[in-house]
């Protein structure tokens, strides 16, 4: 068995790359150096664009066990939810719930954890808290990857501004327009706009005249259903001065592939698509989040067919890279797993060299 450490590359540095490094320094065999670990991010700094995620049990638990749950309640990002609850738009009547507080309130699994409302922004910003804390592990912004070649020796990377790099292995974690996966692994297999976007903003809460605020009928996140959609309406810290909203639109064109924010004209073209969508609600805290709603973003859904290489040799996908999912409750905590199943294969496989 080699005494040198492996060098592994990873493209991306948003939240997937950063959670993969972690994990492939939590797994790393101790009869062996830790992996020496670069991350290359081609946006100039860490930075991620996107609302309010629901990080539930199972998220929380792996977060945790990289050291970057720590973090983030260090800095009390995010609020905590015991559960999604269900209304109808029409009625305002409660439907349902979908519940992680587990059996004596504490929260699902063992050791318990219900769940965690936050943005990507600040769960970023806890993920990169725990980066810092690894020696081990660079991250360099600025850098966009022209070319990948792989051979038996390693794999490598040559980037825009002339440089390069050179490593043992390559991980994927760059989103579903992927590099990694366009220029080496499966150039082929391209993502297809849905039509699709979630349009995403805050809103600060009204107050009456006696300073109170507007209350609302959901404890934590509420999921409002319509007959033309679904309406999110969360809070997201502890302050609980503003609420995320989000809702899912059909937008038959969108000019950019990586969404946008909207602004003056097309700010107001949204709020009004947002308004007739949901016209109509029960409750008039619908009305008021979307019309108050600040920095609206449209933010489009793409997808990739079932089949295709996810990797060669020497380079893996991980995330949307590999398998970009639509909308849905466990999407960030598909991420988390990837790249502690793919640290545990890491581990198992070094053990066999």
């Amino acid at each position: 068995m080699s005494d040198s450490p492996i060098h592994i590359i990873i493209l991306g540095g948003g939240i997937a790359g950063l959670t993969t490094a972690l994990a492939l320094t939590k797994y790393a065999p101790a009869s062996r150096p830790l992996p020496q670990i670069t991350l290359y991010e081609i946006r100039p700094e860490p930075a991620t664009i996107g609302g309010a995620v629901n990080l539930t049990p199972n998220a929380l638990r792996l977060l945790s066990h990289l050291g970057a749950l720590q973090e983030i309640r260090a800095s009390n990002y995010g609020k905590e939810c015991g559960a999604v609850e269900v209304f109808d738009l029409y009625s305002g009547s409660k439907l349902a719930e979908s519940s992680f507080r587990g059996p004596d309130g504490k929260g699902l699994g063992n050791p318990p954890f219900t769940a965690l409302r936050i943005t990507r922004g600040e769960s970023l910003k806890g993920v990169l808290a725990a980066i810092a804390k690894h020696p081990n592990i660079k991250l360099i912004c600025g850098k966009k990857t022209t070319s990948i070649h792989e051979d038996a020796q390693g794999v490598r990377l040559a980037f825009e501004d002339g440089a390069s790099a050179s490593g043992d292995m390559l991980i994927g974690c760059d989103g579903i327009h992927s590099t990694t996966r366009l220029t080496h692994v499966d150039p082929d297999r391209k993502s297809v706009y849905s039509g699709i976007c979630n349009a995403f903003g805050f809103a600060p809460r009204r107050r009456d005249s006696s300073g109170a605020y507007e209350p609302t009928h959901f404890e934590t996140s509420g999921m409002n259903f319509g007959r033309r959609g679904i309406l999110l309406t969360s809070f997201h810290d502890e302050a609980k001065d503003s609420i995320y909203v989000g809702a899912l639109m059909q937008v038959p064109e969108i000019a950019s592939r990586d969404g946008w924010k909207a602004r003056g004209a097309d700010a107001e073209k949204t709020r009004s698509d947002i308004l007739e969508r949901y016209a109509g609600a029960a409750n008039p805290l619908i009305t008021h989040l979307i019309e108050d709603a600040q920095d609206l973003f449209l933010w489009p859904v793409f997808t990739l067919s079932k089949h295709g290489r996810w990797a060669t040799d020497r380079v893996m996908l991980i995330g949307d890279s590999a398998h970009a999912m639509p909308p849905q409750g466990e999407s960030t905590g598909i991420v988390f797993e990837d790249g502690v199943l793919f640290a545990s294969d890491y581990v198992e496989t070094c053990s066999q060299i």
